[in-house]
């Protein structure tokens, strides 16, 4: 019986084979008796099969069956014999029989728990078994796995054969040729077609048994195959798409063994492709001083610690060249644990020396930007320009240069700076070259028509007559390029720089492009130099005209004022009196504009010159001018920050307010002292202005018969402006502008411990 309890066509045929034997034992068994007539043997040999028969079969109830057979047994001796000595040799027998039982069962069942092992193994394997004839190839047995490969195998229908399904005659005689050989055939792979036409890709293994008999055991592996042929197809592209990378692809076990390279890589480092299969190690693609810094790398992410993503390092080629790059990398995983490192190496070459060449135009840019701030703002041509060339000569690596300037109304160069040459050569340079002629050639080719030069210094520049005897001089002295450099704007030329070098080669075109731009940048310093040195001329003889002219008008103002008031002492009351006034009144405005256009210039000149001045004295010396004005004042103690010009704000407004308030105007001053600031204030009893918004503007002046040219409350403003402080007016009884105004203003107060005058408030009044 199977493992299921059923028979199977082969437990059948066994039970015909033992019947048959059983029979001929039968048989045997009467012909003994017959030809010896003894019973008793003959009982004793018939009573053998029921004991080994039910020992067999039933091994688990085989003693006891055996013992009841035996028990048996001794009933038929019993009656067959009466008691005589006989019955002790049938109790022998009993006990033979029981014995036979039990080795019989024990066998038995030894027998069965092997064969249902075995069974089990057949039946529940996850390959197909089957057992077939080496001849003819009928399948005589398979398990249930032969279903699914080859539909009906496992019937045992007639005329079913394996060689159905292996369709391949040479790979078939292959397999069998090495069976007969070897008895045993590993994990040959074939090709099978199933029932439904399929192909099937199989690993066979195969053993011979008894006669023709063959044992196969067939696994499936078209999914595994298939799953290569992805895998492959896989691996072909990534190896196809690596190697079209630009950088280096690399793989590294945890020995650092390189176990793949793309083709890049293998480029890079100038190896081969068998050089790898041979195989590289990491550290021969590293120079000796960064080796063990990558390992400390590539160990910390072993351990998992934290480990930046691109690091730079210097790679090392077949050759012994070496190269900068970047190394990114990525642990490879398997079961959660790392067994190497997968990463790009980017050569970073070009990328450095772009960094490289950056750095120095940047430098260079820096350079160039003192430059143009030193020429900006340095008075002296001689010091920027003697700075400007150290500059440029250090920046293009130079080694020793020259500024000439032309000299207005001659048709040569003077000589402002040379630099780079020794005592000796300097001392010969001195000697020859102090002064050039810009009318001949090639210094007419620079200083007039501002063409730059950039040429190589050659041994035939005695004989050449392109040869200037600059670059004479500078191959006399080692140099091998010189550059001849115009300071040229769209204006004119004012001069040119020279340059030479005994170890570079010639400019690059941006390098003739930025000396060139220097150039014009020294060109429009120079010039604004000696534009500033005119302005301040002429502004010093424009200054002097007009101190001239206030000069000689006031001294005419003063002598008119002193007929016109000698006139008026002569002259009664009464209309000729009254032109008299007239014409002083007009010569005390003239001679008041010009007091305010000196005040204007004094302002522009000395608005820098800020000091402690102690506001009271201030107030209190203008006042005194104004001794027919009511004036309130009560001293404040303060010291402010301004200069002798600040009394000029006081006479104005005091000034302003008496004109426009007539003879009774009341005027007060006030300090309030607010913060690190005090507000002045400056009421009057007047009129008033309903508009306040432009008073301040200069020239504008009121709608009164009494307004003057609009200039002294501009120089107020200017005044208090350039101290730092704002100026403003409003009403003197606020919503009441007929009623008098106030001007406010502001002043920084001097920051020092001990100023102040520490007196009490007092009253002042100008009319006694």
């Amino acid at each position: 019986m199977n493992g299921k309890g059923t028979y199977t066509r082969k437990d059948i045929v066994t039970e015909v084979i033992l019947g048959i034997v059983l029979f001929t034992l039968v048989i045997a068994e009467i012909i003994l008796f017959v030809i010896s007539d003894n019973f008793t043997i003959v009982i004793t040999h018939f009573f053998y099969f029921p004991v080994v028969f039910a020992a067999f079969h039933y091994p688990r109830r085989g003693v006891m069956s055996a013992t009841i057979i035996s028990f048996i047994y001794l009933g038929v001796f019993w009656y067959v014999n009466p008691p005589t000595m006989e019955l002790l040799t049938a109790a022998m027998q009993f006990y033979v029989y029981v014995s036979v039982g039990l080795v019989v069962s024990s066998l038995s069942s030894t027998i069965r728990i092997n064969e249902l092992k075995y069974r089990n193994v057949f039946d529940n394997s996850g390959s197909c078994i089957c057992l077939i004839d080496a001849e003819t190839g009928m399948v005589r047995e398979s398990n249930s796995q032969c279903q699914p490969l080859f539909g009906g195998l496992n019937k045992k229908e007639a005329g079913e054969s394996f060689f159905d399904y292996w369709t391949d005659v040479d790979e078939r005689a292959t397999f069998f040729g090495r069976l007969r050989e070897e008895r045993t055939v590993c994990e040959q792979e074939i090709t099978l077609t199933d029932s439904g036409g399929r192909q099937v890709s199989c690993l066979i293994t195969g053993g011979t048994l008894m006669g023709d008999t063959v044992i196969l055991i067939l696994t499936d592996i078209t999914a595994r195959k298939r799953a290569e042929d992805t895998l492959r197809e896989s691996e072909h592209r990534f190896r196809e798409l690596a190697d079209l990378l630009p950088q280096a692809v690399f793989e590294l076990d945890l020995n650092r063994e390189i176990t793949f390279a793309n083709k890049s890589g293998i480029e890079t480092f100038g190896y081969t492709a068998s050089d790898v299969a041979q195989g590289i190690n990491a550290d021969q693609i590293m120079p000796e001083h960064e080796r063990q810094r990558m390992h400390d790398n590539l160990l910390r992410r072993t351990r998992g610690e934290a480990s930046p993503n691109g690091v730079e390092y210097t790679g090392l080629r077949k050759d012994g060249t070496t190269f900068p790059a970047m190394i990114y990398l990525s642990p490879i995983l398997k079961n959660d644990e790392i067994i190497g490192f997968r990463g790009i190496f980017v050569d970073i070459s070009e990328r450095k020396s772009f960094e490289n060449a950056l750095a120095v135009r940047n430098s260079q840019l820096s350079i160039i930007n003192i430059i143009i701030k030193a020429a900006t703002s340095s008075c002296k041509t001689h010091a920027f320009l003697t700075f400007s060339l150290a500059q440029i000569l250090g920046m293009l690596d130079f080694d020793a240069g020259a500024i000439y300037l032309t000299e207005s109304g001659t048709q040569e160069a003077g000589l402002i700076t040379v630099q780079g040459l020794t005592d000796v050569e300097k001392a010969e340079f001195d000697r020859s070259l102090q002064k050039l002629e810009t009318g001949i050639e090639p210094y007419h080719e620079y200083f007039i028509r501002s063409q730059p030069a950039f040429s190589e210094v050659t041994t035939t520049d005695d004989e050449s007559s392109s040869a200037s005897s600059l670059r004479i001089f500078a191959r006399k002295i080692g140099m091998k390029v010189f550059a001849a450099i115009p300071l040229s704007t769209e204006e004119r030329t004012v001069g040119v720089m020279f340059i030479a070098s005994r170890h570079r080669s010639l400019f690059s075109e941006e390098e003739k492009a930025m000396i060139i731009t220097l150039g014009r940048e020294l060109a429009s310093a120079i010039l604004q130099n000696t534009l500033r040195k005119e302005l301040e001329q002429s502004n010093t003889e424009a200054n002097l005209y007009l101190d001239i002219m206030a000069h000689d008008l006031n001294n005419i103002n003063t002598i008119s004022l002193g007929y016109a008031e000698i006139l008026a002492g002569l002259i009664p009351e009464g209309a000729p009196s009254e032109y008299i006034h007239k014409i002083l009144s007009s010569v005390q405005q003239s001679a008041k504009i010009i007091d305010n256009v000196s005040t204007i210039r004094k302002i522009r000149d000395i608005k820098q010159k800020i000091q402690p001045v102690p506001l009271d004295e201030i107030i209190r010396a203008d006042i005194k001018n104004f001794s027919d004005v009511h004036i309130d004042f009560t001293p404040s103690g303060a010291v402010v920050c301004a200069n002798e010009l600040l009394s000029e704000v006081f006479t104005n407004l005091i000034t302003n307010s008496r004109k426009f308030g007539g003879d009774d105007v009341r005027i007060a001053i006030g300090v309030e002292k607010k913060d690190k600031q005090v507000i002045v204030s400056v009421s009057d009893t007047g009129p008033g202005m309903p508009d306040k918004s432009r008073i301040f503007n200069r020239f504008e002046t009121g709608n009164s018969s009494r307004s003057g040219k609009g200039l002294g409350l501009s120089i107020c403003r200017m005044l208090i402006e350039s101290y730092g402080g704002r100026i403003w007016a409003e009403d003197r009884i606020p919503g009441h502008p007929g009623e008098g105004m106030t001007i406010c203003f502001t002043l920084n107060t001097y920051q020092r411990n001990g100023v102040g005058s520490g007196r009490t408030d007092v009253a002042h009044s100008g009319k006694g």
